[in-house]
């Protein structure tokens, strides 16, 4: 079973990757279908969602594809998963990312340590053959943050 996606903001570092295909005239049921896989998780537009402890309304149609990997593992190795399960998929994967918004988010908590990640020129070029692009969501977090000034 997936590990939720929670932040251990205090604890150690986090991170989480998901694949999202958006569009008002995307039907997840479609997209599943075509692709052959269950997503994560669907959003559709106007119903109302409860993931965790977020809630929300959203604002548009969406199919979620996460990572099966440990939150706990490198953003590196996560994402190298998560493109060879894409890379996997059928080849009309490549017009559906188009189509579609297609992009991979990545929510990363530094766990009060200094933070970075390095991206090979192959990922590189295994982003750019699927039309990929990637989201970033950092939180870095501690005391000292708050109080940080120039």
């Amino acid at each position: 079973m997936m590990e939720p996606y929670k932040l251990d903001y205090k604890e150690r570092p986090t991170t989480v990757l998901e694949f999202r295909l958006t569009g008002d005239a995307l039907k997840p049921a479609e997209i599943t279908a075509i692709l052959g896989i269950e997503p994560s998780e669907i959003k559709v537009k106007g119903q109302h969602f409860v993931h965790g402890r977020l809630r929300g309304l959203p604002r548009t149609n969406s199919w979620h594809l996460k990572t099966p990997a440990s939150k706990y593992q490198a953003f590196e190795e996560q994402l190298d998963i998560l493109l060879t399960k894409l890379e996997g998929l059928p080849s009309i994967l490549s017009k559906l990312i188009v189509q579609f918004d297609g992009i991979i988010r990545v929510g990363y908590s530094s766990g009060e340590t200094n933070f970075g990640f390095f991206l090979e020129p192959m990922v590189i070029q295994r982003l750019a053959k699927l039309g990929l692009s990637l989201d970033f969501d950092l939180y870095a977090v501690g005391p000292e943050l708050s109080s940080y000034s120039l």
